[in-house]
């Protein structure tokens, strides 16, 4: 309730921030969704369970499954490095203990945020230059705690193929987000002959997530062989 209260005063008090408010929500709430489907799912319940009426309490104090279940291996109970599953339909190994709801889910909580930041650039910095450094800017930390959430400070598993499809989903989401948003509110047309401009521009943001990307496998991975080394 304090969420929608406050919701409701920010939109009174700033003009035209109704839309950046109900995307700030529905990324939240997607958020809060996934999380809580993971945990229905760790204790080998439905992630519709969760709707249940004070189900919350349930998933705070109870322990997860021990083992496997119907959704997969217990996380706290495997290696990252280890895959089995199959992404998207195609030959391509997950780590273990992932699936590819989960991913997807994480990758749009994080693309929405992403997406808000951007938005907010666009509505209220007026000097050129600033604005589109902190739209290129805010991809980096945003990617960067994806990684950090979604292999809980781990070195990233040895899975080139599925590392690269990851940073290009992000890519595309994003992109798309901003371009639908830019489309729909800044009466911004879209023109056939622009459209090696807009692949140029794609690239250029999956060559961005490649910095944050280089960077947890320095952090992480270098720590794991370090631990190996000692060992």
């Amino acid at each position: 309730m304090s969420t929608f209260f406050m919701s409701a005063l920010m939109v009174d008090i700033i003009e035209g921030v109704g839309f950046l408010l109900f995307l700030m929500i529905i990324a939240g709430y997607w958020f809060l969704f996934a999380q809580g489907t993971k945990r229905c799912h760790d204790m080998g319940n439905s992630g519709f369970y969760q709707l249940i009426p004070f189900y919350g309490l349930v998933m705070l104090f109870s322990e997860g499954n021990y083992g496997s279940n119907r959704y997969g291996q217990n996380p706290k109970e495997v290696d990252i490095t280890l895959t089995e599953n199959k992404p998207f339909a195609l030959k391509t190994e997950l780590p273990l203990g992932k699936n590819n709801p989960e991913i997807i889910n994480e990758i749009v909580c994080f693309v929405l945020f992403n997406i808000f930041f951007i938005t907010l650039c666009i509505h209220y910095m007026t000097f050129d230059p600033l604005r589109y450094s902190l739209i290129v800017f805010s991809i980096l930390p945003c990617y960067f705690v994806l990684l950090l959430l979604s292999h809980k400070r781990q070195a990233l598993p040895n899975l080139s193929q599925y590392l690269f499809r990851h940073r290009l989903t992000y890519s595309f989401l994003l992109f798309i987000g901003v371009r639908l948003y830019t489309y729909t509110f800044n009466n911004v047309d879209f023109k056939i002959e622009n459209i090696f401009f807009e692949v140029f521009m794609l690239a250029l943001v999956m060559g961005i997530t490649y910095i944050p990307y280089t960077i947890y496998r320095l952090c992480f991975n270098k720590k794991k062989e370090a631990v190996e080394y000692e060992t």
